[in-house]
Formats: structure tokens, C-alpha cells, sequence
């Protein structure tokens, strides 16, 4: 994946994915096994919870070069990404290093 026009030198990367294995409720009511007293206890609420954001996959920092960044990664179909570009000097507080 290419992104152009950047104006920033680096920017942090936030990369949110919903696919089979991340954020996906109904993957976690089928492991967890829904039965007539499902949810059964605190212990699959919780998981539930979890399922129920939005995932964030690691993803390195970007420099970009003459406004440019380009990136790769696996998308398991069916599967949904979404990279968010944060320069700087954003409002947003996201650090560009150390996440």
C-alpha cells in the first residue's frame, strides 16, 4: 500500500483490523460454545468485551520520503483493514515512537 501526498517527515501508525481473527464477536460466541445459559459467567462477558473493540495490529512507525509511505501487510479475506497516518504534530498525542 502506497500513501501519497503526506506533508510530515514521520508519522506513528495506527493499523485496525476486523477479519476472522480479530474483532469479531461471532468468532469468540462460537469458541466459547452458546448454550441456552450463554453468556455463562463473567469469564465469557469479558471475552465478549474484548471481541467487541476495534483490534490494533502492531505496526512500525513510517518515515516518510518526499511525502510518501509505503507499506505492507496480509489481509485474510474476508477482512477489513484501516491505517491511520498520525504526524507529529497532531493533536491526537499519539507518540511516534514507543507504542
Amino acid at each position: 500500500m502506497t500513501v501519497q501526498g503526506l506533508t510530515a517527515d514521520a508519522y506513528a501508525v495506527v493499523h485496525h483490523r476486523i477479519d476472522e481473527a480479530h474483532s469479531n464477536v461471532r468468532a469468540v460466541r462460537r469458541e466459547l460454545g452458546a448454550g441456552a445459559d450463554w453468556p455463562d459467567g463473567p469469564a465469557q462477558w469479558d471475552a465478549l468485551r474484548v471481541a467487541n473493540g476495534l483490534a490494533v495490529l502492531p505496526e512500525p512507525d513510517a518515515t516518510a520520503a518526499d511525502g510518501t509511505v509505503a507499506t505492507t501487510f496480509d489481509l485474510p479475506m474476508p477482512g477489513v483493514s484501516s491505517l491511520e497516518f498520525i504526524s507529529g504534530d497532531s493533536p491526537s498525542g499519539v507518540p511516534l515512537s514507543g507504542r
